[in-house]
């Protein structure tokens, strides 16, 4: 909340020279000629016994191409907000409990009360603040858009999540279109909005996320490893001494 356009401007730019230099040590690791994350290894067979179909196999290792890499669905609900004739000069406010969020264990999360305003962006605003105010509770987000708004998660989200009255409490907003899913990868992320920035940080969780599991999956292969050429080590020592 303390950044204003200018200071976003930068650390898009910073977030921007992070993201090409994931993508060059993706496109650069490589052992011995072989990739090994950009996400052309995959089924490798190491021989690790004396006899055939004695080895152990790497299914894949986690691509770090920021094109693939934190692999995120978005549940997208967009808003349309219009001005048809008819519309009052000053919107009236909205009582709380007329907007209402499901979180993901099924309670109804009420946004609260909305003050009085006079324009349709104003309302917008309103709703997008109110929503983003409680996404701690809910594990939605919102952000404003050219031609309205739009809420988002990375959950299914069902038109009715969002409460009743829509249309005559946002000045002739269009009803919420149906939540469909749009993926997004570490090569979409931006810190443009407060709303972007949570999509970011969704994207980079994931991405962290996989990371790690890849990790872990490595370091295990690596003590299969370590205790397969200690048995072999042993196995050698016990042929010599025989």
């Amino acid at each position: 909340a303390s950044n204003n356009s200018s200071d976003r401007t930068a650390l898009q730019a910073e977030v921007t020279q992070l993201r090409q230099e994931i993508d060059r040590v993706a496109k650069t690791t490589s052992f011995n000629g072989t990739k090994l994350l950009d996400g052309s290894f995959a089924n490798a067979t190491f021989q690790v016994g004396a006899n055939a179909g004695e080895g152990i196999a790497i299914d894949s290792i986690v691509s770090a191409n920021s094109t693939t890499l934190g692999n995120t669905d978005f549940y997208v609900s967009t808003v349309a907000t219009g001005t048809p004739a008819g519309t009052p000069a000053v919107m009236a406010a909205v009582p709380a409990g007329t907007f209402t969020i499901t979180n993901a264990a099924g309670t109804a999360v009420s946004l609260g009360a909305l003050a009085e305003v006079a324009t349709g962006a104003e309302r917008n605003k309103q709703v997008v603040d109110a929503v983003n105010a409680k996404s701690s509770e809910t594990g939605v987000f919102a952000r404003q858009t050219t031609s309205g708004y739009e809420i988002f998660s990375d959950r299914a989200l069902a038109t009715t999540n969002f409460g009743a009255a829509w249309g005559t409490t946002t000045g002739g907003a269009s009803p919420p279109a149906a939540a469909t899913a749009t993926a997004n990868q570490l090569d979409d992320i931006n810190v443009n909005s407060f709303g972007d920035s949570q999509k970011a940080l969704m994207v980079i969780d994931k991405a962290i996320n996989a990371i790690n599991s890849s990790r872990a999956d490595l370091g295990a292969l690596q003590s299969r490893f370590e205790n397969a050429v200690a048995n072999i080590q042993i196995t050698g020592e016990n042929i010599s001494a025989a």
